[in-house]
């Protein structure tokens, strides 16, 4: 499950996933993506936007909807068809749960379409505003459609499916689904220790299968759940198991374990163990390597300590290790010689060819420069300098890497060499293009994009935005007294769209936190 632990000044607007229809008499409006918008308590829902035609708004429904409070984790989830609308009502601001509510944002619509239609058993059953759960902390609203909510007073978790509530199990310590949102593995205490069990979320009917008992720590997963990482304990030992496909354990090896690094991508992972089985405080052990694929525990290299401080690495088992008095850039279980980790403030790395980029400074000041470095075999290549007076890196993005220099003006951005633009306060990736919100004012900032080769400016004054389809930018400028006016933006002229609105859903902005994951 991809997480998004945000946090907002009103209200929280959460990816929408909007593509298939309900098997309802008015499919049509369900087709294609929505956008939606906030006008004081109301929220408003609009079709897709066709990029071959004018822009045109048509309105699919709008709800009454109370904001919660500041401090909110999550707060408004749509389901995948457009139709139901999910968040926590409390009754106090203070409440840390709330009642779970299922709204069906046509419900008037259907109703006045089936005023002369002879009414259905499963019309009956509708109901606009449907309480799923009265003690709830958190929810998840999966691909499927389906809701994962957590009860903190029992520790109950439970899953709706659009009708009904399953209990998967209470006194649940820990849970995490996997990135196809179709499994579910938890931890239940028994005594010192603890049971892991997996749930089948998308299959009615099911029930927790116990996968192992007595477990001391889950360290890890692969996204799939390919591979779970977890540790036991016998005789006073510690035991590191691999759990492959839900069902086969591997006990990969025993001793005193000190850190864990996990490719989720791979399922491959790195651990050091101490060789001094009296001492549990010593951070610095012998580095091992296992790879699932061929099933191999391989040691590396002695006395060092895990130093992750690589972003990026999705694609390949990379990790930067230090012994007292040297340090190492290690890949599967090359051991590369990497001097230069003291004075380096952050390193990523491509995933497509293991290119290396970092910024050093030589010990000396608050300015470094900003190198590659790429790794072929078990040897380094060539040291190349991309810019020198770099403050700090953004993003690597497509194969480019993205960094600010200070200048009179504030910071600038730059792209693999390039400058792109001046007085840079956030950038913002999205689908291929970088949004920069440039030159802040009271009022608001300069929006630009990068779009192929050329630099887009947008407006100024902008307040917040979001994009919509193929390259439209819906944004709010004039803002004031929590309020502003609603534009679109279509490449070439911006049109207004409405006044006095709050917010667009899954908005951008510099002023709240990014509500949306590319």
């Amino acid at each position: 499950m991809k997480k998004l632990t945000i946090k907002h000044l009103g209200f929280i607007l959460l990816s929408l996933i909007l593509t298939a229809c309900n098997n309802v008499s008015i499919s049509e409006h369900f087709l294609g993506d929505k956008y939606f918008y906030y006008k004081s308590n109301t929220l408003n829902i609009y079709s897709d936007l066709d990029p071959a035609k004018e822009a045109t708004l048509e309105e699919l429904g709008n709800t009454v909807y109370s904001q919660r409070y500041k401090e909110d984790i999550k707060d408004i989830e749509i389901s995948p068809d457009g139709r139901y609308l999910y968040y926590i009502s409390y009754k106090n601001s203070s409440d840390n749960s709330g009642k779970l509510i299922c709204e069906d944002l046509y419900f008037d619509k259907i109703q006045k379409e089936k005023v002369k239609k002879q009414k259905t058993e499963e019309e009956e059953e509708l109901i606009k505003n449907r309480i799923i759960a009265v003690d709830v902390s958190s929810f998840d609203m999966l691909y499927s459609g389906r809701v994962l909510y957590y009860e903190p007073t029992e520790r109950t978790l439970s899953v709706w499916n659009g009708k009904d509530s399953s209990i998967i199990d209470s006194k649940v310590e820990e849970y995490k689904v996997d990135y196809y949102e179709n499994t579910l593995i938890y931890t239940i205490k028994k005594g010192e220790y603890y049971n892991l069990y997996s749930y089948s979320i998308n299959i009615d009917g099911t029930t927790s299968k116990l996968l192992d008992e007595e477990i001391t720590k889950l360290i890890d997963t692969s996204k799939s759940f390919d591979n779970i990482y977890y540790t036991k304990e016998e005789s006073g030992t510690g035991i590191l198991c691999c759990m492959k496909y839900l069902n086969n354990i591997n006990r990969i090896t025993d001793g005193n374990f000190i850190d864990f690094l996990i490719n989720s991508d791979t399922g491959n992972i790195y651990f050091t163990k101490s060789n001094d089985e009296y001492s549990k405080d010593n951070e610095y052990g012998t580095l091992y390597y296992y790879s699932t694929i061929e099933e191999e525990l391989m040691k590396v290299i002695d006395n060092v300590c895990i130093k992750d401080i690589i972003e990026g690495r999705h694609f390949y088992d990379m990790v930067i290790v230090k012994t007292p008095d040297k340090n190492y850039f290690v890949k599967s279980n090359d051991v590369l010689e990497f001097n230069e980790l003291e004075n380096i403030k952050t390193i990523y790395s491509r995933p497509e060819d293991m290119t290396l980029f970092y910024l050093s400074n030589g010990g000396v000041g608050d300015k470094y420069d900003l190198y590659s470095i790429s790794a072929e075999g078990s040897e380094l290549n060539s040291l190349v300098t991309i810019d020198r007076d770099v403050e700090s890196i953004d993003r690597l993005y497509v194969g480019k890497v993205y960094y600010y220099k200070k200048s009179t003006k504030g910071r600038d951005l730059y792209r693999s060499g390039t400058k792109l633009r001046a007085n840079v306060e956030k950038t913002f990736y999205l689908y291929g293009s970088i949004y920069m919100a440039c030159d802040k004012k009271e009022k608001g900032f300069a929006l630009y994009r990068t779009w192929g080769d050329k630099i887009q400016f947008v407006d100024s004054g902008v307040h917040s935005f979001r994009v919509v389809n193929m390259g439209y930018v819906m944004y709010i400028k004039n803002f004031e007294n929590k309020s502003g006016d609603l534009y679109l933006w279509n490449g070439k002229n911006p049109k207004l769209l409405d006044k006095n609105v709050l917010a667009v859903g899954n908005e951008f902005s510099l002023n709240r936190d990014v509500y949306e994951n590319e």
